[in-house]
């Protein structure tokens, strides 16, 4: 559940991030794991937003933890 944004670019940042977060088909195991990470991702979002201050920062820790949720999706879809 998305915040009330602090302002209207907030509410940009936030879908812009969650569209970032989209995960493809697979089984259901791994659509489980997932789901678990993109949901935990959406919500640390979220804090960085409401309690960042727009900024080189912000963007900068965003753009990790997308970065973050690649590594983590691809580890989870590697075959054992």
């Amino acid at each position: 559940m998305m915040p009330a944004p602090v302002s209207a670019s907030d509410k940009v940042v936030l879908e812009r991030i969650y569209s970032s977060f989209a995960r493809f088909a697979a089984d259901e195991p791994t659509t489980r794991r997932l789901d678990e990470l993109v949901a935990a991702a959406k919500r640390f979002s979220e804090i960085v937003v409401e309690v960042c201050e727009e900024g080189m920062e912000r963007s900068h820790s965003l753009a990790k933890l997308e970065e973050a949720m690649l590594w983590a999706h691809a580890a989870v879809r590697r075959p054992s």
